[in-house]
């Protein structure tokens, strides 16, 4: 049960049924049934009227130009039939059979059987159209507005590279995954940061930085893991002791199938499920984090493009406090620009402008190929200023949390690929005259990127950004890529 005092400090709250991915937060009721937002909007929902669809509206429109030509024509019959006979009821049926015969009887037969053959097309690419006037609908398309990440993308964030301290490291291949490629006699050139004491603590860092968890596999996939390393057809048919003898080691198969093999099998945010595939290929991340639990987190939103952590390090021997330390991860330009110091790798440095040209140009790289980059900073607060028993306020006039002045550490780049098939997808809707519009909040040289990779853009020197570093006027830029036009679909 919620406290008085602790309700009168909520500053934001979230409607029933929004799902809450990270942070914490406390439960009030404070309207129910139809008085809450969700039962006005089903009370809205219900009491709309519905629109006529595109086709009913053609529809009624094509029958009233039919009507008005028979009608028209059917008066002018009588008229020219009462020069020649003047029996009213003879030249008033003739004028009747007129406009009968030019109504299409068979409009609505031929209509239905359109639609419902169209459907069977549709059914048999696997999509499923309860009404039929949708069909059409779908065919009258001109735009689609898709989503980047795990929609024209996998949303399977793996790791790329890190730059840190003047160095790039790759790191598309995890520590594990090289073992592996070892034991089966392959050539392997060595991976250049597994003994690099600057790039483990970067990875620590990432691990701090970072609430994302690996599920632990239940007892069903650790047998059946089991009957595939002792090649029994039947796990139901192993033993306890098999079962408890080969444990550990289905275990370990299965946690590196998901670090290695992308398995559904994390909690947490996909870029830091991308981190930790990271660190834990080489790093025991759960143990870094037990012993410096946190103390206090500013959530990553659009607005704020960061996500920071502040934590408590301790002495491993004492178990007593030690210091704080600030950690904060987003976006590299946004994370870049709070910091004053950079950790080249040999020492604390004021952050200069050949520093910052230089992580911008690495940023830009990476980014160009496609890739979701992150900045890491730090900053490890005086114990004097913040004893053990400081309570850390992130918002209002008592703000105490340092923001800005870090030390920034390096980046960290994050492939997401685009999905099988994605390409042909868009391609045919270009054939078929609708605009593909891809929205995402990341970099625009990240989204130039996948999107060039999809075919949303087929020539590069048309894409805005690049048109205004040619030097082209703003106005003719936003006319040839229609920028206005796309404001106004979204």
């Amino acid at each position: 049960m919620a406290t008085k005092d602790k309700i009168l400090e909520a500053e934001n709250m979230a409607f029933f049924g929004t799902k809450c991915v990270e942070g914490k937060g406390i439960g009030v009721v404070v309207l129910t049934g139809p008085k809450t937002i969700i039962g006005r909007i089903a009370n809205l929902a219900q009491s709309a009227v519905q629109g006529e669809t595109t086709l009913a509206v053609d529809l009624e429109r094509f029958m009233k130009l039919i009507a008005l030509f028979a009608v028209t024509l059917g008066v002018v019959f009588f008229c020219i039939a009462f020069v020649y006979n003047a029996d009213l009821v003879a030249n008033f049926v003739y004028a009747i059979g007129i406009i009968v015969a030019n109504v299409p009887e068979g409009l609505l037969i031929t209509l239905t059987i359109t639609l419902a053959a169209t459907a069977n097309r549709l059914a048999e690419n696997n999509v499923l159209v309860k009404n039929l006037q949708a069909v059409e609908t779908l065919g009258s398309t001109s735009c689609i507005c898709s989503d980047k990440t795990g929609t024209l993308t996998q949303n399977r964030m793996a790791p790329a590279h890190v730059f840190v301290g003047r160095k790039e490291y790759d790191c598309s291949m995890a520590a594990d995954e090289y073992q592996d490629e070892l034991k089966k006699g392959k050539n392997m050139k060595e991976l250049d940061y597994m003994n690099s004491e600057l790039f483990k603590k970067f990875t620590k860092y990432l691990a701090l930085c970072s609430a994302v968890e690996l599920a632990e596999p239940d007892d069903d996939e650790i047998y059946r893991q089991i009957a595939r390393d002792l090649k029994v057809a039947n796990p139901k048919s192993i033993s306890k002791e098999i079962f408890e003898t080969n444990r550990q080691s289905a275990v370990d198969t299965l946690i590196k199938a998901t670090l290695c093999k992308d398995r559904k099998t994390m909690f947490g945010n996909p870029t830091e499920a991308g981190m930790i595939k990271l660190v834990a290929s080489f790093q025991d991340y759960k143990q870094i984090r037990e012993e410096s639990p946190l103390i206090f987190e500013i959530p990553f939103s659009s607005a704020l493009k960061y996500n920071l952590m502040i934590r408590k390090i301790v002495d491993p021997a004492t178990k007593k406090f030690v210091k704080y330390i600030v950690l904060m991860k987003g976006a590299a330009e946004r994370v870049l620009c709070r910091c004053n110091k950079i950790d080249n790798g040999e020492a604390i440095v004021d952050k200069t402008d050949e520093l910052n040209d230089m992580i911008d140009k690495k940023n830009t790289e990476y980014a160009s190929r496609g890739e979701r980059v992150l900045g890491l900073a730090f900053l490890e607060l005086d114990p004097e200023q913040f004893p053990e028993s400081t309570k850390f306020i992130g918002q209002g006039e008592k703000h105490n949390v340092p923001t800005t002045n870090l030390v920034f550490f390096g980046l960290m780049s994050l492939m997401d690929p685009p999905r099988t098939g994605v390409e042909k997808s868009v391609d045919r809707c270009r054939e078929a005259g609708i605009k593909v519009i891809m929205v995402t909040g990341d970099q625009p040289e990240t989204a130039k990127a996948i999107a060039f990779q999809c075919h949303i853009i087929t020539d590069l020197s048309y894409e805005y950004h690049n048109m205004i570093n040619a030097g082209m006027p703003q106005e003719e830029a936003e006319t040839k890529c229609n920028v206005s036009e796309l404001f106004n679909y979204i």
